[in-house]
């Protein structure tokens, strides 16, 4: 005979219970709470019953269940479930009852006298910076003068080297 399953405490408060051993996340953004639950991938979506309450969170697939007490309050109402079709997770959004809203403080401007005096550095980004034209036919030297150039640069390898006439070059 299987014995019967307690969700609850004598107070009323819920249990927390995975009995497929089923790996999961919970993840709090501020504003909602994710669930991911990986169930198994070839398990039928019409098996898994999903049932969020504003403190707790019930999944019943076959004769296994997972409940989870969430830390804060979340709607019901609005809460969703996907299931991934290559995975199997089950994903859970829940949004909070009462979110948690951050907002960044306003950035400090500079006053205008000091960005008369700096003008470069009122600049942010060095394409900015860049103004002109740039001649692209001295980059690379080209010409007769050029190549005398390049000869008279090549390096010397040293008193002690000597080319062997068998060995065919490899340019």
């Amino acid at each position: 005979p299987e014995r019967e399953r307690r969700f609850f405490k004598e107070d009323g408060t819920p249990l927390l219970m995975n009995t497929g051993k089923w790996p999961f996340s919970v993840d709090d953004d501020g504003t909602n709470i994710t669930v991911d639950l990986a169930l198994p991938k070839f398990l039928d979506s019409a098996q898994i019953n999903a049932d969020v309450q504003p403190t707790y969170v019930r999944v019943s697939a076959k004769k296994n269940t997972f409940q989870l007490v969430l830390p804060a309050e979340v709607l019901a109402d609005a809460s969703s479930a996907q299931r991934s079709g290559t995975t199997g997770h089950l994903v859970l959004t829940c949004p909070k009852m009462h979110p948690l809203v951050t907002s960044r403080a306003p950035e400090r401007r500079k006053p205008e006298r000091a960005m008369l005096k700096e003008p470069a550095a009122a600049l942010s980004t060095p394409a900015e910076r860049l103004k002109g034209t740039v001649d692209i036919r001295s980059i690379v030297p080209s010409g007769p003068a050029a190549q005398g150039a390049a000869a008279a640069q090549e390096p010397s390898l040293g008193a002690e080297w000597d080319d062997e006439d068998d060995v065919p070059p490899l340019l």
